[in-house]
């Protein structure tokens, strides 16, 4: 089973240069049966469209378009900390419940011994607990004004968010706390976990092996970043 594991697109975001990789993801998607949309597709702190509801009607169009595209495909939607919004959740739970393409998730997805996650459970000492109080204080992002935008826009020209994210999220580091996170909440290598996706990082990675378990990370379509569409091949999904 080849899945198409793809986050971090930062849509709507004036530092996402996602659009360019569109071609790539159409191409990724055709040769897997599943995606997972890995959390961060969409970014509600720094939208362009100027409000919640705005950037939440913006992400359905886009989400409807792509599965219209793909309609033999079912499509996974992982939650992250730019775009766990209510705005959206409200507009996810209605397509959801009109499309069977549609799956949607907070947290966590698993498909035989590949764990998908968005990867802010990568924070120190993270449990599940944290994650929702994590969760909950970025949950009504106001979507920054134009001098915080062009104060992120020169740290981008000025690649500052490579170094501060190599700095902030050493590979191994984040391995052992995300591995941390999964013998919290039950999955961990302990239940059969191989195989780890995740984003949240904007650090590229493929195939690290930590402990017996080997860690994926797309990377981020922005500016001096690495960004990658990927494919999981995977056994059959879990009951």
């Amino acid at each position: 089973m080849k899945i198409c594991f793809v986050s971090d697109l930062h849509l709507f975001s004036q530092r996402s240069l996602a659009e360019q990789w569109m071609p790539l993801l159409h191409e990724r998607i055709r040769e897997s049966s599943l995606v997972v949309l890995g959390g961060d597709v969409f970014d509600f702190k720094w939208s362009i469209h100027g409000s919640a509801q705005a950037t939440a009607e913006a992400a359905t169009q886009w989400l409807q378009a792509l599965m219209h595209t793909h309609p033999a495909h079912t499509f996974v939607m992982l939650l992250g900390n730019h775009d766990d919004h209510p705005a959206l959740r409200e507009r996810l739970e209605v397509l959801a419940g009109e499309s069977p393409q549609l799956v949607v998730e907070t947290y966590l997805f698993r498909v035989a011994n590949t764990v998908f996650l968005h990867g802010d459970s990568a924070n120190p000492r993270c449990t599940e607990a944290k994650l929702i109080r994590s969760r909950s204080r970025t949950a009504h992002h106001r979507t920054r004004g134009r001098a915080m935008n062009l104060l992120y826009g020169g740290a981008i020209r000025l690649r500052l968010h490579r170094a501060g994210a190599n700095l902030i999220f050493p590979k191994r580091l984040v391995a052992r706390r995300l591995l941390g996170y999964l013998g919290e909440v039950g999955q961990g290598p302990e239940s059969g976990t191989d195989t780890v996706y995740f984003g949240h990082t904007h650090l590229a990675l493929q195939d690290y092996v930590y402990r017996g378990v080997r860690f994926h990370n797309c990377g981020a379509p922005m500016r001096g970043l690495k960004f990658q569409v990927l494919l999981a091949e995977t056994g059959a999904m879990s009951p």
